[in-house]
């Protein structure tokens, strides 16, 4: 996978990720408030536009947080706690899998 795909994807997860985040735990009007900042964000779009997979690192990162919220505040089901597990696991990888793949 070529790491701008990557960075654009995750960029886009992250915002997506964001909206989730804040309907789940306040409201909807904050969750889109809070994706539409970070979607705005310099930094955000700088990041996502370059061949930087830090993006995609973010994105199954704040999706762990989301399914460990979930999980121990008691919202979501009792199996969602391994999906925090999965996603923690699969944000590491970019930094290894990732990087090697794209060396020609």
């Amino acid at each position: 996978m070529d790491p701008a795909v990557a960075g654009g994807l995750g960029g886009v997860g992250l915002i997506w990720a964001t909206y989730l985040l804040g309907k789940e735990f306040f409201t909807a009007r904050i969750g889109f408030l809070s994706a539409a900042i970070l979607a705005t964000s310099n930094r955000v779009i700088w990041e996502a536009r370059s061949a930087h997979i830090d993006m995609l690192f973010c994105f199954l990162f704040v999706l762990s947080i989301y399914f460990a919220a979930r999980s121990l505040l008691g919202r979501g089901r009792s199996n969602e706690m391994l999906l925090v597990y999965v996603f923690m696991a699969l944000a590491t990888l970019p930094r290894g899998w990732l990087v090697l793949s794209c060396r020609r």
